[in-house]
C-alpha cells in the first residue's frame, strides 16, 4: 500500500511539471497569451513582441553556456553596462541549500555593479522570464538605468530578489561562470578583480580561511556576516588547484530567484 502510494505521488507531481512546461511553452509562442498571463499576475506586458529591450545580466547570465546554449537566447547586440546605486550581493539560497548563493543586487548608493547589457525582443524577455521563474517565483523584474562604455544610458530589465540579511557564499562552478562570463565581455579590471576575490563554497572549507583572514580582506562591505570577498593571495592560491579541476556546465541549476536579478 505504500509503495503504491508513493507510485502515485510520484506520477502526480510528474504531471505537475509536464503541465507547467506545456503551459510556459504555449504562452512563449503567442505575445497575446503572454499579456493575458502577465495580467493575470498583476503584470503589464508593453509593447510588440518584436520591440527591442535592454536586459541586464551582472550574474551566470553573462556567460555564453547560461544565456545562450542553456536559455538559448539571441542578443541582437550586447554592451558592457554599470549599473548605480546598487551592490553586488550572494544572499539567496541556491540548490541544494547551504551549498550556493546566486547573485542578486540590492540598493546602494554608494556602490555599482557591473555586467552585460543584452539587447533583445519583449517576447525573448518573456522567455528568459519564464526560465528565472517570472512571473509567479521569488524574483522582480526591475527597470534600472544602465550607462554603456560610451556615456549612452538605457533603460534595461534586471532581476532583483529579497535576499537574505547576509551573504552567503556561491558554488566555485557558479563563480566561475560569473568571471569567464565577465571577462568574455570585457569587463573593466576592477570588476573581474573582485569577482576573484569571492571565496566560493568549496573553499571556504579549506584550513587557509578563517574568519579573520575574511574580515581581512576587506574587499567588500560586511553585510551581517562575515564578507564572502578576500584579496588574500594565498587563499585563492590555495583554491587554485581545486578550481582548475572544476569547468562551467550549461546545465548548473541557477535558482529562479525572489524578484530577480
Amino acid at each position: 500500500m505504500k509503495g503504491e502510494s508513493v507510485r502515485v505521488m510520484a506520477f502526480l507531481a510528474h504531471s505537475a511539471r509536464a503541465a507547467r512546461r506545456f503551459r510556459r511553452r504555449l504562452v512563449t509562442r503567442s505575445w497575446t497569451l503572454s499579456r493575458w498571463y502577465y495580467r493575470w499576475h498583476s503584470l503589464e506586458l508593453r509593447g510588440r513582441g518584436s520591440d527591442l529591450v535592454w536586459y541586464f545580466a551582472y550574474g551566470s547570465n553573462m556567460h555564453d553556456s547560461a544565456f545562450r546554449e542553456r536559455r538559448r537566447m539571441r542578443p541582437l547586440e550586447w554592451r558592457v553596462g554599470r549599473l548605480g546605486g546598487y551592490r553586488l550581493r550572494f544572499n539567496l539560497d541556491g540548490i541544494p541549500k547551504g551549498r550556493t548563493a546566486p547573485a542578486n543586487i540590492c540598493a546602494d548608493a554608494g556602490a555599482e555593479v557591473w555586467g552585460v547589457l543584452y539587447g533583445i525582443t519583449r517576447k525573448q524577455i518573456v522567455r528568459l522570464n519564464m526560465s528565472e521563474g517570472v512571473p509567479g517565483g521569488m524574483y522582480r523584474p526591475t527597470w534600472v538605468s544602465v550607462g554603456d562604455l560610451d556615456g549612452n544610458v538605457v533603460d534595461a530589465l534586471a532581476y532583483v530578489a529579497s535576499g537574505g540579511a547576509a551573504d552567503g557564499r556561491p558554488s566555485l562552478r557558479y563563480i566561475r561562470l560569473l568571471r569567464e562570463g565577465a571577462r568574455a565581455h570585457g569587463l573593466p579590471a576592477p570588476w573581474l578583480e573582485l569577482l576573484d576575490s569571492v571565496v566560493p563554497a568549496e573553499c571556504a572549507a579549506h584550513p587557509d580561511v578563517t574568519p579573520q583572514k575574511a574580515r581581512a580582506g576587506g574587499s567588500a562591505r560586511q553585510t551581517g556576516g562575515e564578507s564572502v570577498f578576500l584579496s588574500e593571495i594565498r587563499v585563492r592560491e590555495s583554491c587554485r588547484e581545486l578550481a582548475d579541476r572544476e569547468r562551467p556546465n550549461s546545465s548548473y541549476n541557477h535558482t529562479p530567484d525572489l524578484c530577480e536579478k
